[in-house]
């Protein structure tokens, strides 16, 4: 902290209690310093080859840590949206109708459109990389 802030001198006598305080003080700024220095090695941590490209797989965007977000961000707009190119999609029950995922979909939203595999469902990139903090709040536009 030191190397922040120039400590402010006081011309006022300390009382003994304070002055008993400041060593403990000093002890708690250098633990509080060392803590912010690991936490820096924490955060370079992210392996992006590793971050998986099935949307369902996927860890909610704002559950990184805000310094990586970015650059999970980006590494994900790279790859673009996990489209997989399965020959017949799996059909599935809705409301008595036969539905299934349709692979023209891809050409016509290439940019965004992703499907995932484990859970038979379309996603969007954009929506992922970008959701709100307050995702189970109303109000957002």
């Amino acid at each position: 902290m030191k190397r922040f802030f120039s400590p402010i001198s006081s011309k006022l006598p300390q009382s003994s209690s304070s002055a008993q305080n400041a060593p403990q003080v000093e002890e708690n700024l250098n633990q509080l310093d060392e803590t912010h220095h690991s936490a820096k090695r924490f955060k370079q941590g992210v392996d992006f080859d590793s971050l998986p490209a099935d949307p369902k797989k996927r860890i909610p965007i704002r559950d990184y840590h805000p310094d990586e977000r970015d650059e999970i961000r980006r590494a994900y707009i790279q790859r673009g949206p996990h489209q997989p190119r399965i020959r017949e999609f799996p059909q599935s029950d809705l409301f008595g109708l036969k539905r299934r995922f349709n692979r023209k979909w891809f050409k016509k939203y290439h940019d965004w459109l992703e499907y995932s595999v484990t859970e038979d469902a379309a996603y969007c990139l954009c929506c992922y990389l970008f959701q709100d903090e307050s995702i189970h709040q109303g109000g957002g536009e």
